[in-house]
This record gives structure tokens, sequence and C-alpha cells, in this order.
């Protein structure tokens, strides 16, 4: 992904200014390094690690108890199968919507910014200022929602972990 991105730049490097906006560039610059981060680091590895620890467990609690086992398994696929899939289909949107929002947010600033001196002579600061922080304030809203639907994702986990040892 950031090969392509990169190809992409080369490719025009002349012709940066014709094709595309300085803002734009920082926007997937910046969704780039995200991206990545968040699929190694959130996605892949601790669901690989967790389905490994998922069957070791079962099979050892299995050698004792096969219907203690039974509900391990099922309260631990719920964990790192049923969950996450429900916050992913209700992330996936916000987080297309947020995506939007930074690159505007980024145009935005870097034209304002670009135009700064004639935002001056007009004597139109406050225009500036409204207009470079509403993106932004709309991304801070969507993030907090975003952020209040993790804790509600997690609370939910948490209490499946915590039916393990009720039974």
């Amino acid at each position: 992904m950031r090969r392509k991105l990169y190809q992409v730049l080369e490719t025009d490097a002349a012709f940066v200014q014709e094709h595309h906006q300085t803002g734009d560039i920082l926007s997937l610059l910046s969704d780039d390094i995200g991206h990545i981060q968040n699929m190694y680091l959130r996605a892949i590895f601790p669901t690989v690690v967790a389905g490994t620890l998922t069957l070791l467990i079962t099979l050892g609690l299995g050698i004792f108890d096969w219907r203690f086992a039974l509900w391990v398994l099922l309260l631990l696929l719920v964990q790192i199968v049923l969950i996450p899939w429900w916050g992913l289909l209700i992330e996936t949107k916000r987080k297309l919507r947020q995506k939007e929002l930074t690159q505007k947010a980024y145009v935005d600033l870097t034209d304002a910014v670009l135009g700064l001196s004639d935002w001056a002579i007009t004597h139109r600061q406050d225009t500036f200022v409204a207009q470079a922080s509403a993106a932004t304030a709309k991304l801070a809203v969507s993030t907090h929602h975003s952020k209040m639907f993790q804790w509600a994702r997690d609370f939910v986990s948490d209490l499946f972990f915590g039916a393990i040892p009720a039974a």
C-alpha cells in the first residue's frame, strides 16, 4: 500500500500540484501509516494469538471436563469471532466517514494556510478560523462516538469473559 502511494507520487513528481492537492497527499500519508499500524497491531497478531490460545485452552480443559471445555470454547469463540465481527460491522461505515472528514480537514487547512495572506488582506480571519475548525469538530464528534462504541463493545466482551468462571 505504501509502495503504491509512493509510485503514484513518483510518476507525477513534477506535476504533483496539477493532479493532487497538498492536503490530499498529507491525508494519504497519514492514513497509510494508521492503516498499516491498525492492521497488524490490532487485527492480525491478536487474532492469531487468541485463536491459538483458545484451541490450546479448550483442549487442555477437555481432558478434565468436556462439558466445561465446550462452554469455555463457546464463550471464547464469542470473544474472538462474534464480538469483533459486530464491531467491524458497526465501525466500518464510521471509519470511512472519519477518513473523508480527515481528508477534508487536511485539504481545507492547507488551502487556508496557503491563502492566509488573502484572509489577512480581506480582514476575514474569523471566517478562516471557523472554516478551518468545522471539519475538525465533526471529526472529533465522530471519534467520540467511536470511542463510546468501543467502550460498550469491550464491556460486553468483559461480561462474556466473566461468564467463564460462573459456570
